[in-house]
């Protein structure tokens, strides 16, 4: 991959991830719609009423508010233009940056499924200790033992469950980085520059 092509990914990873940025696609997309709907609005309205807060905005000028509704005219669609081929340049460095990633992104995700499959493993191994312990404190019970003599003896023992209870509580903070990492195109993008394999991510 060369310098430039590299550069060029990095640019477009940096600007996607911008334009995922949780305020844009909720407070941005919301006042964009809003904007929408006053513009059609206002197409509805009194075509008259419009051109005589024009003239107002123009002393009376005729020549100048014709001059600046050609202006505003030529700007917007210029805009509709630049809008279609941004939409199209968008999208082609999404599907460039996907298949450059793919390999990266197949492994992030393998990696999040094997977590999934441990953390349940963990769970089922906890409950069958917890099954296992509460039977053997029965029995200890049963045979004259207290309560605390009966926990204290009992096997499994506690630290075996408390061991695997703090693996438990440490498996999400693996997968929301696995999930974040899947989340940004720069990170996925760096990670695959560095040439780390899953197992060597970190925060």
């Amino acid at each position: 991959m060369t310098e430039n092509t590299t550069t060029s990914l990095k640019t477009a990873a940096v600007q996607l991830d911008t334009l995922a940025d949780p305020r844009l696609a909720a407070e941005g997309q919301s006042l964009l719609a809003r904007l929408d709907k006053l513009a059609a609005d206002m197409a509805k309205a009194p075509r008259k009423a419009r051109i005589s807060l024009l003239l107002d905005e123009h002393d009376g000028s005729v020549t100048n508010l014709l001059l600046d509704l050609r202006a505003k005219v030529e700007d917007a669609e210029k805009l509709k233009e630049a809008v279609g081929k941004e939409d199209g340049r968008l999208l082609s460095q999404r599907e460039t940056l996907d298949n450059v990633l793919q390999s990266t992104t197949v492994a992030l995700h393998n990696q999040k499924r094997r977590l999934t499959d441990e953390k349940l493993g963990i769970e089922q191994r906890i409950k069958q200790l917890d099954r296992e312990r509460h039977v053997a404190i029965e029995r200890l019970i049963d045979a004259g033992l207290t309560p605390e003599e009966a926990a204290g003896r009992a096997k499994p023992e506690k630290s075996a469950v408390n061991e695997l209870s703090a693996k438990l509580e440490a498996l999400p903070t693996t997968g929301e980085n696995i999930q974040w990492r899947l989340g940004s195109y720069v990170h996925r993008l760096q990670m695959m520059e560095q040439a780390k394999t899953p197992g060597e991510l970190t925060a």
